[in-house]
């Protein structure tokens, strides 16, 4: 791989994560995300599959497989945790999620094989390999929860 790293520890201040207390921290193979102390997610890296939860990735960089990335932390405004307090996040290869404060589960990205935990994926798009994903954060609300 020819891809750019950074070798030493580097403090990130990009984006809106300016001045703002990051509380929780996940990274996904090719994404990164943080819950902010004012309860903010805040999202970065390959859009591809839907996987930072961005509702808009109009005018955003292409990475050398053509999918638009997000450069640097943006808030995740898009899809139902608008409003909610995020407390705790996780990230998949594909797929990521988030607990509000007040316990709600919010998944969002590759749902193939259960892995969003949605009864119902007819309605989602997919990719051209066939892969169904969920592009902005959504409730789980199947299975009991």
């Amino acid at each position: 791989d020819n891809w750019p790293f950074q070798p030493v520890p580097k403090l990130v201040t990009g984006g809106v994560l300016h001045r703002r207390r990051v509380i929780a921290v996940a990274c996904g193979e090719n994404h990164s995300l943080v819950a902010t102390e004012e309860g903010e997610l805040l999202a970065w890296g390959s859009l591809h599959l839907g996987r930072c939860g961005f509702g808009d990735t109009t005018g955003l960089p292409m990475d050398d497989e053509n999918h638009p990335y997000q450069p640097v932390p943006r808030r995740v405004t898009a899809g139902g945790l608008d409003r909610k307090q995020v407390g705790f996040v996780a990230c998949g290869t594909f797929h990521s999620a988030a607990v509000t404060r007040t316990g709600e589960l919010f998944t969002w990205g590759s749902a193939c094989a259960g892995r969003c935990g949605f009864a119902n994926v007819e309605d989602l798009p997919s990719d051209s390999d066939g892969v169904i994903w969920q592009p902005t954060p959504r409730q789980v609300v199947d299975g009991g929860l």
